[in-house]
């Protein structure tokens, strides 16, 4: 049965709990303060934990060496989900990055660094049956999780184990093309080619929504995460806002530029031709 809008997105939701608004945000504010602080170790720090996770990688996941972080363990799949909620990615989050934009009958769309697959379901709970959404990531506990969720919707949902920069499937095979928060998880060449990859897949007219870090806004969030955007190395291009000139470079052009909220910018390009 097609799940209702008014509904969660998420098949184990975590429960509201007692806590009041103010209640929530000090949590979450001090978690920001900790992630910051972990974060901010500098370029160092942020090289030396991605080879560290090359490292120890399983070997089925070496084929992904260099492509990003695979988020895995208590960082993957229902724990990612659930500490994800608690920095605001929820229902809301998600919905608001889709938008308006919508599958018309027999679309196809493509979700690049799916995740637990917040983004494909905030979609398809407003595709019509024959609609089809692939979601691609390259961390099994993400795509395990994602999977869970598949089958409550209408449309065709399916997730694969991919990376951005690398997918089977033809040119001009996708209406929409998207991502959310996972494009400063991948090295700058790998970002660079997921952008190629994406006007290859999308067929003319076809539409990319990007979503992702950018400077922040005005606000509790901004000012908070203010240092990891400004200075976390995976930021630079989110920071200097190089997407719009890369999408144009590839034939991508820019159509709208909002905020989500203070610190996420969601992009939309049309692929000319």
């Amino acid at each position: 049965m097609r799940r209702g809008r008014g509904r969660s997105l998420f098949e184990a939701a975590p429960p509201e709990g007692p806590f009041k608004k103010i209640g929530k945000d000090a949590v979450r504010g001090s978690l920001f303060v900790a992630g910051d602080l972990y974060l901010l170790g500098g370029s160092r720090r942020y090289k030396r934990f991605n080879k560290e996770e090359v490292g120890t990688m399983t070997k089925g996941a070496r084929d992904f060496r260099g492509k990003g972080r695979a988020f895995r363990g208590i960082f993957g799949g229902e724990s990612y989900r659930r500490l994800a909620a608690l920095f605001g990615f929820q229902e809301r989050f998600y919905r608001r990055a889709v938008g308006d934009l919508q599958l018309g009958p027999g679309g196809r769309a493509l979700d690049l660094g799916c995740g637990p697959g917040g983004l494909s379901y905030a979609l398809a709970e407003k595709s019509p049956a024959d609609a089809s959404i692939v979601g691609a990531d390259i961390s099994d506990d993400q795509l395990e999780c994602a999977r869970r969720g598949a089958g409550a919707f209408a449309c065709g949902l399916e997730f694969l184990r991919a990376s951005m920069d690398e997918l089977p499937f033809p040119d001009g095979h996708f209406d929409l093309v998207m991502t959310s928060m996972a494009l400063h998880e991948t090295p700058p060449a790998v970002r660079r080619a997921a952008i190629t990859e994406t006007a290859r897949l999308l067929r003319p007219g076809g539409t990319f929504l990007l979503v992702d870090w950018s400077r922040p806004r005005f606000g509790l969030w901004g000012i908070i995460w203010y240092p990891f955007c400004r200075w976390g190395e995976g930021n630079r291009d989110n920071w200097n806002n190089v997407y719009p000139e890369l999408c144009r470079e590839r034939g991508l052009k820019l159509k709208e530029d909002d905020y989500i909220n203070s610190i996420s910018r969601r992009q939309v390009f049309v692929k000319e031709g």
